[in-house]
């Protein structure tokens, strides 16, 4: 920050923290990853500030200002930690009054003068993660190309490890809560970068962006419908924001990990590699992987063609259609009995098929049925776990069962958003328990894994797509929302056209 105190007289002041660069992430500390086991430091140990003014004055003469040598650093001061993980602590006795104005005078023992980064020392140190104990370097390294950030500022809104599965989920809900656009645009790049750098699978995504620890099966780096993230957020962010700058930067990554999936599927009827992460947390209802792979190659190819076609690619339009065409053919053939039933019998199942768009039309109204059979076999309750549940309102709503879809939301038995509420929960878990008055953190059966149990987790509150969309009706006609659609219930439907200069 700058700060004058009197005319002519100014002072260019930082504060820094070790931030995602030096401090903890994630689950580090936890399972004992990064370098000596420490879950912190993964990208370097001291943090550093570059930082450029320029000054224009009044007789148009300008001046410029940098981060250098000459510059004053102090490990002194009243914030003596600052982490994203393990909050910060701030011991008012050893404020410096007027450390960041004009006229402060520092106590020669506090304030030294500033080391350039580059001129520390890069140490090479044990490095653990998933089943593998390495070596890294730790130190300073200049990014060979340097970008301003377009992501919004650090603040205390719940500040997470980037899991794909997670953010592919629930990034249609992210865009009713807020303007994710700055967010999304910074992400891609990460998620990108941690392809180049970390696909040793040749064009898939890694499980999370930043990738900076592999976690899961030695040597995996991705799972199905997790690795598909780096299709989905992007297409989702040009249908609510109609910018397609976001597809055109991404095209050539989204096209790398399209025919990855084709060279790993050429069969196209869906493969287990990789992490198993699934229909996550599913209520004894499992999935196979294989089939999950195959509804998310079919999703990830149609969101192809719609990009494609809003970019003017044709060709490519018409080879993502035909692998969709494709897809669906290898899916009536696998997984399709000759009733219409899928083979498969889970809730998930009829769900990601229904979704997926690979169900003929005219056996619909049968994988419908068989999904509304299971339900109520099921006590009119939910078996479906992270992918499962963020379709299964939608899907239900969409083929003649909103009343349904409405039961389920308003539940309040297990699994469902009201049992979280009568536990006492205040957010959204990651476990639909979490936490019971009557079990404790441990789950009924004794084997919930109480390391693993987030209680500020957002994918489940995916359910929200579906509660604007759908219960309430809203949503954006075209990408870009230049006009809004409102279909409230049983009205009919009314597009409305948005001023540009409209708040409301």
């Amino acid at each position: 920050h700058l700060l004058e105190q009197e005319p002519g007289a100014a002072c260019l002041a930082a504060e820094g923290a070790d931030g995602w660069y030096a401090g903890y992430l994630g689950y580090g500390l936890l399972v004992g990853y990064g370098p000596h086991h420490t879950g912190r430091n993964f990208y370097g140990t001291t943090p550093a500030l570059l930082g450029q003014l320029d000054v224009e004055y009044a007789d148009g003469t300008r001046e410029t200002f940098v981060t250098d040598t000459s510059w004053e650093v102090s490990s002194a001061g009243p914030t003596r930690e600052a982490d994203f993980l393990m909050g910060e602590r701030h011991d008012a006795r050893q404020a410096q009054s007027g450390w960041d104005t004009p006229g402060f005078e520092p106590e020669p023992h506090q304030w030294q003068r500033a080391i350039a980064a580059a001129a520390l020392p890069t140490e090479t140190v044990p490095f653990f993660e998933s089943g593998v104990e390495r070596e890294a370097a730790i130190g300073f390294a200049k990014p060979p190309r340097l970008v301003a950030s377009t992501a919004p500022p650090i603040r205390v809104v719940g500040e997470r490890f980037g899991w794909m599965g997670d953010a592919q989920i629930y990034a249609r809900t992210a865009t009713f809560n807020a303007d994710v656009a700055a967010f999304f645009t910074k992400w891609l790049d990460d998620v990108e970068e941690a392809q180049i750098r970390h696909g040793k699978a040749a064009g898939a995504y890694p499980d999370y962006c930043p990738y900076p620890m592999a976690h899961g099966a030695p040597g995996a780096v991705h799972g199905t419908a997790w690795t598909d993230a780096g299709v989905i957020c992007p297409w989702t962010m040009w249908r609510v924001y109609g910018d397609s700058r976001l597809v055109e930067r991404h095209w050539a990554s989204m096209e790398r990990f399209m025919a990855w999936r084709l060279a790993a599927d050429p069969k196209l009827e869906g493969v287990n590699l990789g992490n198993t992460w699934g229909d996550w947390l599913n209520v004894q209802e499992e999935t196979p992987i294989e089939y999950v792979d195959l509804c998310y190659h079919a999703q990830s190819a149609r969101m192809m063609a719609e990009m494609a076609e809003a970019l003017g690619q044709g060709d490519a339009e018409a080879g993502y259609r035909k692998r969709l065409a494709d897809l669906a053919a290898r899916f009536r053939r696998k997984y399709l009995l000759p009733s219409g039933l899928v083979s498969v019998a889970t809730q998930s199942a009829c769900v990601l098929a229904l979704e997926a768009g690979v169900v003929p039309e005219d056996r619909i109204p049968v994988v419908t049925g068989q999904l509304v059979g299971r339900i109520a076999a099921n006590d009119t309750r939910m078996a479906t776990g992270f992918l499962g549940t963020k379709a299964i309102l939608p899907v239900l709503s969409a083929h003649g069962q909103h009343d349904l879809a409405c039961r389920l939301f308003q539940s309040r038995k297990f699994p469902s958003w009201g049992y979280e509420v009568e536990q006492g929960a205040n957010t959204v878990w990651e476990r639909w328990d979490s936490y019971t008055k009557e079990y404790g953190f441990n789950g009924a059966t004794g084997s919930n894994n109480a390391a693993m149990n987030s209680f500020s987790h957002y994918a489940f509150g995916a359910v929200m797509e579906w509660g604007f969309r759908t219960l309430a009706g809203i949503d954006v006609a075209e990408p870009g929302g230049a006009t809004v659609r409102l279909h409230p219930g049983s009205l009919p439907a009314t597009a409305i056209p948005i001023s540009p200069r409209s708040t409301g």
